[in-house]
């Protein structure tokens, strides 16, 4: 979940936008923030501006294709096809995703003759793209996304305010993304405004009023098995025969203490990759078929295909 907000001035002569960077997840209906450094809305620092949110690997990857479009390819119907071959690419991997809602959003600001409006594609609405702008001379806001019904209304009433002038846009901003914020919306607001003065960038921590349900503090360790009394924790609890699953910032982490000698065997999914590693013992990726790689405890390697071995690549090092 995300907040995308955008405010037009000055009769579309001028606009601000912004997004958080909280990422969440929804366990059996109830939503927990998994880290607040999931970047939404990106600047080339150039004048290239527009958010992308949903999925997080699909967003993040539609982010990169129109990041690296040439000037004269950076279009509507350019913008279009990536977000369809991406989605595409991605519901044929986990088709899961196809039963959440807004899980590829895309808002991008451009201008036309001196004015400013955003173009807003949304696969619920198969990436049909929506134009917005200010149809009178007050100041227009468009918001989408988690908390929108609290942040845009305050903007509204805020930026129209007659005293208006006198209070900064940006703190505005912060302080309608600070009265939205939940589990799904917060982490840190991502600030751009092209003005008749020049670009403008801030970003600030988006305070938090409400409780936030974090997900590692919801279910920061399960512990599985009695044990066998052999080996103890510091605090005296038993270590050896015991299971542990931890899920801190980053990683999530599969912990089991053998019997007798509590050593470890861990399989670590981080946000760098996955470890799958022992402090005693073999480790062995097999199939039932009889295909094996065994890393011995003595340090041996075994490799048994009961079919074909390929090995295949650009440069070949033995050392």
């Amino acid at each position: 979940m995300s907040l995308f907000c955008a405010a037009f001035f000055n009769n579309n002569q001028e606009i601000a936008i912004a997004a958080d960077t909280r990422a969440c997840t929804v366990i059996d209906g109830i939503q927990y923030q998994i880290s607040d450094d999931m970047e939404k809305l990106y600047s080339n620092g150039k004048g290239l501006c527009f958010y992308c949110s949903g999925e997080a690997e699909m967003s993040k990857e539609v982010a990169e294709q129109v990041l690296q479009l040439e000037e004269g390819y950076l279009h509507t119907y350019s913008i279009l096809e990536i977000l369809e071959k991406t989605y595409t690419k991605h519901i044929k991997k986990n088709p899961a995703i196809m039963d959440f809602k807004h899980t590829l959003q895309f808002v991008i600001p451009v201008r036309e003759n001196g004015l400013w409006r955003v173009i807003y594609f949304d696969n619920e609405n198969a990436f049909k793209p929506y134009i917005y702008s200010a149809d009178t001379d007050e100041v227009y806001t468009f918001a989408i996304g988690k908390g929108l019904h609290i942040a845009q209304p305050i903007l509204q009433k805020a930026l129209n305010d007659s005293n208006a002038n006198k209070n900064s846009v940006f703190k505005t901003f912060l302080k309608a993304y600070s009265e939205a914020a939940d589990s799904g919306c917060g982490g840190t607001m991502h600030y751009v405004a092209f003005t008749n003065k020049g670009l403008i960038e801030k970003s600030a921590p988006i305070p938090d009023h409400k409780v936030i349900s974090k997900l590692e503090d919801s279910f920061p360790h399960l512990k599985h098995g009695q044990g066998d009394g052999i080996i103890l924790n510091h605090d005296g609890t038993n270590k050896s025969g015991v299971a542990n699953i931890n899920k801190p910032n980053g990683l999530w982490s599969f912990v089991y203490n053998n019997s007798n000698y509590g050593r470890e065997r861990r399989l670590i999914m981080q946000d760098e990759g996955v470890e799958l590693s022992s402090e005693t013992g073999d480790v062995v990726i097999g199939h039932d078929n009889g295909s094996f790689i065994r890393i011995r405890n003595n340090g041996d390697i075994e490799i048994n295909s009961i079919g074909k071995f390929k090995v295949n690549g650009q440069e070949y090092l033995f050392e």
